[in-house]
């Protein structure tokens, strides 16, 4: 086999929206802006508005991730963490910075 020369040092690597969670990743970043920034607004804001978000989710800085991530440096993540604060809106001041850009949660 191949040996294990180069590498990226380490870092995970970004994947893209699996074909059988039905959403590519233009349909999960829409979702995740749309809900964030309806949601997440005030002091709870992650970006300044949907565009902002839109433009940062197709970065090659998150995966895609799965429905029900809970951790992971990922869209679904961070969606998920909305979908907290869709439930309960008391959630906003700590689901919200979970759900941004520079999340402790979505590793």
């Amino acid at each position: 086999g191949q040996g294990g020369a180069g590498g990226g040092g380490g870092a995970t690597p970004i994947t893209g929206c699996r074909p059988q969670d039905g959403l590519p990743l233009v349909g999960v970043c829409s979702d995740y802006c749309s809900s964030l920034v309806d949601l997440c607004t005030g002091a709870n804001a992650q970006f300044t508005n949907y565009g902002t978000c839109f433009a940062a989710c197709q970065l090659p800085t998150w995966s895609c991730g799965t429905p029900l991530d809970q951790t992971g440096n990922s869209v679904w993540c961070r969606l998920n963490h909305v979908y907290n604060v869709d439930d309960d809106a008391t959630l906003a001041p700590t689901e919200c910075p979970l759900a941004g850009p520079a999340s402790s949660g979505c590793l």
